[in-house]
C-alpha cells in the first residue's frame, strides 16, 4: 500500500504505464504530443486505449489535492467515506510501475522520456503525479473516491481516491457504449468548489 498527495492544475487524473502508453502512441501512429485531444477527436481509438488498458482518465474533477491510496490487497477506506466504487476499469503493466497524474500529463505528452525513466527522475518531478509499483501483467481496477465524514472544516477534510489493483488474466473493460464523461467522479467537499 503507498499514499501520497496529488495536487491538479488541470481538471482531471490519468493512471498509467508509461512504457505501455508509449507503445500505443506509436504503435496508432499518433504524431500529436496532445493525446487527450486526439484521443478525444478520435474517439475510437481513444476508447481502444481504455479497453485495452493503456490508460485511466478520471475527469472533470476540480483542480485540488487529493489524496491517492494504491493497494493490492484491502479495501482501507471506511465505509461511511465511500461515494463510490467503480470496477469497469483495467490496466496493463510492462515496466513495473503505473503513473498516477494531473491529466494534462497527455494534454502534452512533450515529455515522454521523464515518465518512461520515472524512477530515475524522481527527484525531478512535480506535485502533480507519482507512480506505484505493480508486477507486469494485467490488473482489474476499482477506483473508490472517498471524503471523510468527520465534523471538521471542509478544508480540513481528507478526500481522494482508492485504486485498488487486481491481478488478472483478462481484463474486465468494456465502455464502447458508455461514455467516459458521463462517471462523475467528484469528491472535493461542496465548500471547495
Amino acid at each position: 500500500m503507498k499514499k501520497f498527495n496529488i495536487s491538479l492544475e488541470f481538471q482531471g487524473l490519468c493512471i498509467f504505464d508509461p512504457v505501455v502508453l508509449n507503445n500505443f502512441i506509436i504503435s496508432n501512429k499518433i504524431t500529436t504530443n496532445e493525446v487527450f485531444d486526439y484521443f478525444v477527436k478520435n474517439p475510437k481509438i481513444g476508447k481502444k486505449a481504455i479497453n485495452e488498458g493503456v490508460i485511466i482518465p478520471i475527469y472533470s474533477i476540480p483542480e485540488l489535492d487529493y489524496k491517492i491510496i494504491c493497494s493490492e490487497d484491502s479495501n482501507y477506506i471506511p465505509f461511511e467515506w465511500q461515494l463510490f466504487n467503480i470496477d469497469n476499469f483495467g490496466l496493463k503493466v510492462e515496466s513495473n510501475i503505473i503513473i498516477i497524474s494531473d491529466i494534462y500529463t497527455i494534454v502534452s505528452w512533450d515529455e515522454p522520456d521523464f515518465f518512461l525513466n520515472y524512477k530515475e527522475n524522481y527527484r525531478n518531478k512535480s506535485g502533480s503525479n507519482d507512480y506505484y509499483e505493480l508486477d507486469n501483467g494485467l490488473y482489474n481496477i476499482n477506483i473508490i473516491g472517498y471524503r471523510e465524514t468527520v465534523n471538521k472544516s471542509p478544508f480540513d477534510l481528507e478526500f481522494g481516491y482508492q485504486l485498488m489493483f487486481n491481478k488478472t488474466k483478462k481484463l474486465n473493460v468494456n465502455i464502447d457504449n458508455n461514455d467516459i464523461d458521463e462517471i462523475n467522479y467528484n469528491v472535493a467537499p461542496e465548500a471547495l468548489l
